[in-house]
């Protein structure tokens, strides 16, 4: 997945600003079963504290193709708050848990949970990281 990672302590300073600012966009991949929408706001309270995460369904897989996956979904999420298992929990909460991800009731597969940090983007400081697909994925 995608990192950042601070070189110098005035690099990290900034970097923490803008992270308690709005200024990151952070976009991940998660595969699922097939979601009953094709996009839309997951808006849904994490420990007493609001949540919401934006997703599309950005391809869809062949059961054919994936025997041990049948009827799943490649889906981008992006963060619009961020809480801890924000995304897992969401997902788990539309009925679609995210593959390998058995915390949340995600059928189990080879190679484990099938969630990965796409993409990483700071516009003040010109940054905009996107990983390479993880093998497997």
């Amino acid at each position: 997945g995608a990192w950042l990672i601070a070189l110098s302590r005035a690099a990290a300073s900034r970097l923490s600003k803008s992270f308690a600012s709005t200024d990151v966009r952070k976009e991940y991949r998660a595969l699922s079963p097939q979601l009953p929408w094709r996009e839309g706001r997951f808006r849904a309270g994490i420990d007493g504290k609001s949540a919401e995460t934006m997703f599309r369904v950005v391809a869809d897989h062949d059961p054919d193709e994936r025997s041990d996956e049948d009827d799943t979904c490649e889906v981008s999420l992006t963060l619009v708050t961020g809480r801890t298992h924000q995304l897992r929990q969401h997902l788990a909460g539309a009925r679609c848990p995210i593959l390998g991800d058995g915390l949340y009731g995600g059928v189990m597969v080879e190679g484990g949970l099938r969630l990965y940090s796409r993409s990483i983007e700071i516009e003040s400081e010109g940054i905009h990281a996107i990983a390479p697909e993880p093998p497997g994925f």
